[in-house]
């Protein structure tokens, strides 16, 4: 059972890599029959895997036909990013005033990594402005949010993957780390109604 769990992880996060590397395209479909074959194990880790990301809405289940790689629209990234701000938001005003100055710092260097990585390949700028908002989020302490920001970035980055992919002539992916030195002097100065205001226009740079 152990053994087929990590079998299932793997094909999940394979399929997941090729959905953001636009190797499966919105609205392809993809069958049980070749990822078996393409990653060599039995049925039970590629259907666990596949049911997994139905239950996530990355794929839709058609019977006997396969699984549709579903399109996120221009609506769902608009709700996602309201999402994020709510969150965001809540979990920042909540947890300000006990920000220190370790943690200051922190930022400053996930920041950093931000600015560093804009050289570097897209994803790995997308994981590094992640790891900073989950890092600002994480000062709540409060898990189970930071589970669901966690997902809804995930959802993002799919979308990203596609609105990039698709539109890459107009895209910005880069135009979103320029509020983060705003966002973590406002903290300094501990000023949260200009931090908050600040978050929402890092948000809204998502460039769609």
């Amino acid at each position: 059972m152990k053994a087929n769990r990590t079998i299932k992880d793997t094909v999940y996060q394979n399929i997941m890599n090729s959905i953001i590397s636009s190797e499966y395209k919105p609205n392809d479909i993809i069958t049980e029959r070749e990822l078996i074959e393409k990653y060599g194990c039995s049925k039970s880790p590629v259907r666990d895997a596949l049911i997994a990301l139905c239950n996530e809405k990355v794929l839709i289940s058609h019977p006997r036909y396969g699984y549709e790689v579903v399109r996120l629209t221009g609506d769902d990234i608009r709700n996602i990013l309201e999402f994020r701000f709510a969150l965001e938001g809540f979990l920042l005003e909540k947890s300000f005033s006990s920000i220190t100055s370790d943690d200051l710092n922190e930022l400053r260097r996930l920041d950093e990594l931000c600015e560093q990585t804009l050289k570097e390949s897209m994803w790995t700028h997308w994981e590094a402005n992640t790891q900073f908002h989950l890092k600002l989020a994480s000062f709540s302490h409060n898990t189970y949010a930071l589970e669901q920001l966690s997902a809804a970035m995930t959802r993002l980055k799919r979308a990203y993957a596609q609105f990039y992919w698709e539109n890459w002539t107009t895209a910005t992916p880069h135009n979103d780390v320029r509020f983060h030195e705003n966002i973590i002097q406002e903290l300094e100065h501990g000023n949260i109604q200009k931090c908050i205001s600040y978050l929402k226009d890092d948000l809204n740079d998502f460039g769609f």
